[in-house]
């Protein structure tokens, strides 16, 4: 009788003891995949031996795509970025990025590179803390994030991918 009552006690203190006020935290991945195509020159910038060629590309991520938030858009207090990555991939022999630079909503730069070429296009991991604000400031109010590139390549036409990976923690209420 006694055991009973000890684990009833227990029981009742934890029960007690859960507030269900406490902010849950959850983490998720945001991939976004941007497809590039520089286009091929009109004949009169053939002919003036242009050498640098300009691409710009976006792509749109909406929160209410990510199963793991999806239902806690609502009731979000904070977005805690843990780092995100990004990997250019589809360059070939003698294609060169002279200069990518990557935006959120066009106008907010949070990274950029240069000389990126198919030999030195690996995963590249950083923890810009400008960026994680902005992309911060974005998603909490918009729940969405719109991610430009801009640069200029050695050659046209050339295609070629950026994919970013954003690691995040949402901070939210219960649904």
């Amino acid at each position: 009788m006694k055991r009973i009552i000890f684990f009833l006690s227990i029981i009742a203190v934890l029960l007690i003891s859960c507030n269900e006020d406490d902010p849950i935290e959850v983490r998720t991945s945001l991939p976004i995949t941007i497809a590039v195509e520089v286009p091929e020159p009109a004949i009169n910038d053939q002919e003036s031996g242009q050498t640098e060629y300009s691409f710009t590309a976006s792509q749109c991520y909406h929160l209410s795509d990510n199963k793991d938030v999806k239902d806690y858009l609502d009731n979000m207090k904070y977005i805690d970025h843990k780092g995100y990555s990004i990997e250019i991939t589809g360059l070939e022999d003698g294609e060169v990025i002279k200069d990518i630079v990557f935006s959120v909503e066009d106008k907010n730069k949070f990274e950029a590179f240069e000389n990126v070429t198919k030999d030195d296009y690996g995963t590249r991991r950083t923890n810009d803390e400008i960026g994680y604000a902005v992309i911060h400031n974005v998603l909490l109010s918009e729940k969405q994030l719109t991610i430009t590139v801009t640069g200029t390549t050695n050659k046209a036409p050339m295609d070629f991918d950026v994919d970013i990976q954003f690691e995040i923690g949402v901070l939210t209420d219960e649904i």
